[in-house]
């Protein structure tokens, strides 16, 4: 543990997060922005494709249900979670979504994390020169031979990167 410590501190490295999820909100792009803007606690209607925030969904006394990622995509909004969240968010969105035509379903993926000062250049080695550079915002890449979502995520340790790869191409 000291030297995977040491590495991620000095240059960078690959952490698996299996303990995240993505949940994925589809439908007609107006409604489905309009469903989640009233149901989280973040300016998900005002992210454009491309662009994402972190959020939490409440009950309706004020606790917690789900801290969520939340990524606009062009015909989608994918929602980051925990794994032992991601049913109980499903649930609990669809038992407010009433007659909205939102549909939700979990999105197969392995969520990594690359952290360390030298991720953007580690990025670049891999093909990947110009990675996404704001907070939250995220686009498509091709890593190992794969088609990957990558994250620029502002709540990871020295600004790092989450990667949603496809299951069976993580490994490589």
């Amino acid at each position: 543990p000291a030297g995977e410590h040491a590495a991620l501190s000095a240059d960078a490295g690959l952490v698996d997060l299996a303990t995240r999820s993505l949940l994925e909100a589809a439908g007609p792009g107006p409604i489905r922005l309009k469903f989640l803007q009233g149901m989280l606690t973040n300016d998900v209607a005002g992210c454009a494709p491309g662009r994402g925030c972190r959020a939490a969904m409440l009950s309706p006394r004020g606790a917690v249900h789900a801290l969520v990622r939340a990524l606009v995509e062009k015909d989608a909004v994918v929602l980051e979670t925990d794994t032992e969240r991601l049913g109980p968010l499903q649930a609990e969105l669809e038992r407010y979504r009433v007659a909205a035509p939102v549909r939700f379903a979990p999105r197969p993926s392995a969520v990594l994390a690359l952290v360390g000062p030298a991720a953007a250049e580690v990025l670049a080695r891999a093909g990947v020169p110009s990675p996404p550079a704001g907070d939250e915002e995220h686009a498509p890449a091709t890593m190992g031979g794969a088609a990957v979502r990558l994250v620029r995520a502002g709540d990871l340790p020295g600004g790092g990167f989450v990667l949603h790869v496809p299951p069976e191409a993580a490994r490589a």
